[in-house]
């Protein structure tokens, strides 16, 4: 196992009451500049690219990374992912960029600067970063043990530098509005993509949601997507999705790759559906989106 420890981050998913997200923007302004910054759940991800890299029978090859048989369906469903942006821009009916490393956990504050300074070649008014903080907070404590008072404090200064990486971004574009991503419980991901040592205990996550919040608290461009919620309401198996005339309850798990960190086709529908809501809820009204049908973004995610 540890030859496939390919560290990739988070995903989650969310519940919406309603199939119609109900918006106000002013339709005959012109769209909003939008940018989708992050990791690998903002590239689209799919365990599929990296399942064939050494294997000619991907799908043989997961099954015995997982320990047990895979139906086709299974297999199928939990490869394959669509990116956040794309699914954004039928949303709002234009053009929204992705500027994205899958790598960015090698060195976040790099790469995550790397990344922001492309997507601020041109001025935006919205940048939406689901997973842009997440590894300014999950990761391995380097030379650490897991849950020790030292492995809290690495967490809590690369988070400190995450901050004071993103208020140089804010200082710069005082009009750019910014929507982030929390931190998501992973505790259930399988090793393959995050090794448990790299994954926040309870209260070191708490801890990073809460500074997270009051960061953004005192930064009126700042608002927070509570993921972490989210992935806990998934998992409850109550939320619902309809997928043309069929209203489908998503069960445990069913939104996420084969090893619980990224999301599916069918999670990337969900996650979209909540975060469209969540934008119409607290986005000035020139940055909402337009009244959507939930098949818009069932269809832009191509699920079946």
């Amino acid at each position: 196992m540890s030859g496939y420890h390919y560290v990739l981050p988070l995903a989650c998913v969310c519940v919406l009451a309603s199939a119609t997200t109900q918006c106000h923007r002013d339709t005959t302004a012109e769209p909003p500049r939008i940018a989708a910054v992050g990791a690998s759940v903002t590239a689209g991800f799919r365990l599929s690219d990296f399942l064939s890299v050494d294997t000619k029978n991907p799908h043989e090859h997961a099954g015995k990374l997982l320990g047990r048989k895979l139906s086709p369906t299974e297999y199928r469903d939990g490869v394959d992912s669509v990116r956040p942006g794309d699914v954004l821009a039928k949303v709002y009916r234009s053009e929204v960029d992705t500027f994205a490393d899958t790598f960015l956990f090698v060195s976040p504050e790099s790469k995550a600067r790397a990344v922001l300074t492309k997507a601020f070649r041109n001025e935006l008014d919205l940048v939406v970063g689901i997973d842009l903080m997440f590894w300014f907070g999950y990761g391995k404590p380097q030379g650490h043990a897991a849950g020790s008072p030292e492995a809290r404090e690495w967490r809590l200064d690369r988070q400190t530098r995450g901050f004071a990486l993103l208020d140089k971004f804010c200082q710069a574009h005082p009009q750019t509005t910014f929507v982030l991503g929390d931190y998501p419980d992973l505790t259930g991901a399988v090793p393959l993509m995050i090794q448990k040592n790299m994954i926040p205990t309870t209260e070191e996550r708490q801890e990073l949601n809460d500074r997270l919040a009051d960061w953004a608290t005192e930064r009126k461009q700042v608002h927070v997507f509570e993921l972490s919620k989210a992935l806990d309401r998934l998992r409850s198996g109550e939320v619902r999705l309809t997928v043309g005339e069929d209203a489908r309850v998503v069960a445990e798990d069913a939104a996420f790759q084969l090893a619980r960190v990224h999301p599916n086709r069918l999670g990337v529908a969900v996650l979209i559906r909540d975060l469209v809501t969540f934008l119409g809820k607290h986005l000035d009204p020139r940055l909402r989106p337009d009244e959507v049908d939930e098949q818009v973004i069932v269809s832009a995610c191509g699920v079946k």
